[in-house]
């Protein structure tokens, strides 16, 4: 999966970059595991995102974008019943609510 992500010319870039807020970002790109499932990061393509070290380890740290920019990426009729236990459409609705302009504006 590792060969998979460092593929993907998104994961070079922080998620900030991606939406055209780079201003912050600052340190190498890391992979950040966004979802949590079962006390446990999911190790899923769809929820890890690339993040600068700004914004994955120092101040910069929004886990909530981190979750949207990650299910983003998802299929979520799969993602529910993959993993049933949380709710996922909730979890959208409110990213999306909370982060559907910087998303469109990156």
């Amino acid at each position: 999966m590792r060969t998979q992500l460092a593929e993907d010319p998104d994961m070079g870039r922080c998620i900030w970059d991606l939406l055209g807020m780079s201003d912050e970002c600052d340190g190498r790109i890391e992979f950040e595991h966004a979802i949590m499932y079962a006390g446990r990061q999911l190790n899923e393509p769809w929820a890890i995102v690339g993040a600068c070290t700004y914004h994955h380890r120092g101040p910069g740290l929004n886990k909530d974008l981190n979750r949207f920019m990650a299910l983003r990426k998802a299929n979520l009729d799969e993602v529910v019943v993959k993993y049933p236990k949380t709710d996922w459409r909730q979890i959208w609705s409110y990213l999306s609510k909370r982060f559907i302009e910087l998303s469109i504006a990156g």
